[in-house]
Protein backbone atom coordinates (compact mmCIF):
# COMPACT_ATOMS: atom_id res chain seq x y z
CA UNK A 1 0.00 0.00 0.00
CA UNK A 2 3.21 2.09 -0.07
CA UNK A 3 1.57 3.52 -3.45
CA UNK A 4 -1.71 4.81 -2.27
CA UNK A 5 0.15 6.49 0.85
CA UNK A 6 2.54 8.16 -2.56
CA UNK A 7 -0.66 9.01 -3.88
CA UNK A 8 -1.57 10.77 -0.87
CA UNK A 9 1.22 12.17 -0.18
CA UNK A 10 1.66 13.73 -3.77
CA UNK A 11 -2.08 14.64 -3.83
CA UNK A 12 -1.99 16.80 0.16
CA UNK A 13 1.37 18.65 -1.25
CA UNK A 14 -0.56 20.18 -3.91
CA UNK A 15 -3.28 20.79 -1.16
CA UNK A 16 -1.07 22.11 1.03
CA UNK A 17 0.54 24.67 -1.58
CA UNK A 18 -3.26 26.13 -2.44
CA UNK A 19 -4.02 26.62 1.11
CA UNK A 20 -0.78 28.23 2.07
CA UNK A 21 -1.48 30.48 -1.08
CA UNK A 22 -4.47 31.71 0.29
CA UNK A 23 -3.27 31.90 4.06
CA UNK A 24 0.07 30.53 5.64
CA UNK A 25 -2.38 30.03 8.83
CA UNK A 26 -3.66 27.80 7.20
CA UNK A 27 -0.86 25.04 7.55
CA UNK A 28 -2.31 23.56 10.34
CA UNK A 29 -5.13 21.96 8.41
CA UNK A 30 -2.30 20.46 6.16
CA UNK A 31 -0.83 19.21 9.38
CA UNK A 32 -4.37 18.06 10.54
CA UNK A 33 -5.03 16.03 7.28
CA UNK A 34 -1.37 14.80 7.07
CA UNK A 35 -1.31 13.33 10.60
CA UNK A 36 -4.87 11.60 9.99
CA UNK A 37 -3.56 10.29 6.67
CA UNK A 38 -0.20 9.19 7.70
CA UNK A 39 0.12 5.37 8.07
CA UNK A 40 -2.99 2.86 9.71
CA UNK A 41 -3.70 -0.34 8.53
CA UNK A 42 -5.29 0.77 5.10
CA UNK A 43 -8.13 -1.70 5.08
CA UNK A 44 -10.08 0.66 2.53
CA UNK A 45 -7.28 0.77 0.04
CA UNK A 46 -7.22 -2.94 0.42
CA UNK A 47 -10.34 -3.41 -0.30
CA UNK A 48 -10.57 -1.37 -3.00
CA UNK A 49 -7.27 -3.44 -4.57
CA UNK A 50 -8.57 -6.65 -4.02
CA UNK A 51 -12.05 -5.54 -5.53
CA UNK A 52 -10.33 -4.25 -8.63
CA UNK A 53 -8.44 -7.19 -8.96
CA UNK A 54 -11.57 -9.84 -8.53
CA UNK A 55 -13.36 -8.17 -10.96
CA UNK A 56 -10.34 -7.76 -13.64
CA UNK A 57 -9.14 -11.00 -13.89
CA UNK A 58 -5.68 -10.81 -13.91
CA UNK A 59 -4.78 -14.11 -12.78
CA UNK A 60 -2.95 -15.59 -9.35
CA UNK A 61 0.37 -14.87 -11.44
CA UNK A 62 -0.42 -11.28 -11.65
CA UNK A 63 2.85 -8.44 -10.87
CA UNK A 64 2.30 -5.39 -10.31
CA UNK A 65 5.54 -4.40 -10.76
CA UNK A 66 6.27 -6.51 -14.21
CA UNK A 67 2.77 -6.19 -16.31
CA UNK A 68 3.27 -2.58 -17.37
CA UNK A 69 -0.40 -3.33 -19.31
CA UNK A 70 -2.15 -3.03 -16.24
CA UNK A 71 -0.57 -0.05 -14.97
CA UNK A 72 -2.98 2.79 -16.17
CA UNK A 73 -5.56 0.43 -14.29
CA UNK A 74 -3.55 0.38 -11.22
CA UNK A 75 -3.04 4.19 -10.73
CA UNK A 76 -6.83 4.69 -11.22
CA UNK A 77 -7.14 2.36 -8.58
CA UNK A 78 -4.51 3.59 -6.46
CA UNK A 79 -6.18 6.85 -6.49
CA UNK A 80 -9.38 5.72 -5.91
CA UNK A 81 -8.00 3.83 -2.41
CA UNK A 82 -6.36 6.87 -1.94
CA UNK A 83 -9.67 9.21 -1.96
CA UNK A 84 -11.27 6.56 -0.34
CA UNK A 85 -8.30 7.03 3.02
CA UNK A 86 -9.33 10.70 2.39
CA UNK A 87 -13.29 10.31 2.78
CA UNK A 88 -12.45 7.71 5.68
CA UNK A 89 -10.13 10.89 7.55
CA UNK A 90 -13.52 13.57 7.29
CA UNK A 91 -15.50 10.35 8.99
CA UNK A 92 -13.13 10.32 11.80
CA UNK A 93 -12.95 13.67 11.91
CA UNK A 94 -16.59 14.36 12.28
CA UNK A 95 -17.49 10.94 14.40
CA UNK A 96 -14.50 12.55 16.87
CA UNK A 97 -16.38 15.52 17.05
CA UNK A 98 -19.92 14.20 17.91
CA UNK A 99 -18.61 11.58 20.60
CA UNK A 100 -15.95 14.30 21.65
CA UNK A 101 -12.71 12.38 21.68
CA UNK A 102 -9.58 13.82 23.08
CA UNK A 103 -7.10 11.41 21.00
CA UNK A 104 -6.88 9.75 17.81
CA UNK A 105 -4.39 6.86 17.09
CA UNK A 106 -2.98 8.63 20.03
CA UNK A 107 -2.57 11.98 19.09
CA UNK A 108 -4.90 14.73 19.85
CA UNK A 109 -8.09 14.47 17.83
CA UNK A 110 -8.63 17.66 15.14
CA UNK A 111 -11.11 19.50 16.86
CA UNK A 112 -8.07 19.82 20.07
CA UNK A 113 -5.91 20.81 17.76
CA UNK A 114 -8.02 23.59 17.23
CA UNK A 115 -8.96 24.35 20.28
CA UNK A 116 -5.03 24.30 21.35
CA UNK A 117 -4.26 26.56 18.81
CA UNK A 118 -6.90 28.39 20.30
CA UNK A 119 -5.51 29.36 23.61
CA UNK A 120 -2.04 29.00 21.96
CA UNK A 121 -2.36 32.48 19.94
CA UNK A 122 -4.06 33.99 22.77
CA UNK A 123 -7.14 34.23 20.32
CA UNK A 124 -10.62 35.75 22.15
CA UNK A 125 -13.47 33.60 22.63
CA UNK A 126 -14.52 30.09 23.20
CA UNK A 127 -11.27 27.66 22.55
CA UNK A 128 -13.66 24.74 22.58
CA UNK A 129 -16.51 26.11 20.24
CA UNK A 130 -13.47 27.30 18.00
CA UNK A 131 -11.92 23.71 18.09
CA UNK A 132 -15.23 21.98 17.02
CA UNK A 133 -15.92 24.35 14.33
CA UNK A 134 -12.82 24.70 12.66
CA UNK A 135 -13.05 20.79 12.35
CA UNK A 136 -16.13 20.16 11.15
CA UNK A 137 -14.86 22.68 8.45
CA UNK A 138 -11.38 20.45 8.03
CA UNK A 139 -13.30 17.14 7.57
CA UNK A 140 -15.64 19.25 5.06
CA UNK A 141 -12.95 20.19 3.43
CA UNK A 142 -11.40 16.47 3.39
CA UNK A 143 -14.42 15.29 2.25
CA UNK A 144 -14.35 17.97 -0.83
CA UNK A 145 -10.32 16.41 -1.27
CA UNK A 146 -11.95 13.23 -1.05
CA UNK A 147 -13.94 13.71 -4.08
CA UNK A 148 -11.36 15.61 -5.73
CA UNK A 149 -8.87 12.65 -6.04
CA UNK A 150 -11.83 10.28 -6.86
CA UNK A 151 -12.82 12.32 -10.38
CA UNK A 152 -8.97 12.49 -11.61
Amino acid sequence: MDLVQVRLDSFLAEQSAALLEISPDLDVIDQGARALLAGGKRFRALFCYWGWQAIAALGDDFDLNADASASGELDGVVAVAASLEIFHAAALVHDDIMDNSDLRRGQPSVHKRFEALHGDRGWTGDAPGYGRAAALLTGDLLLGWSDELFER
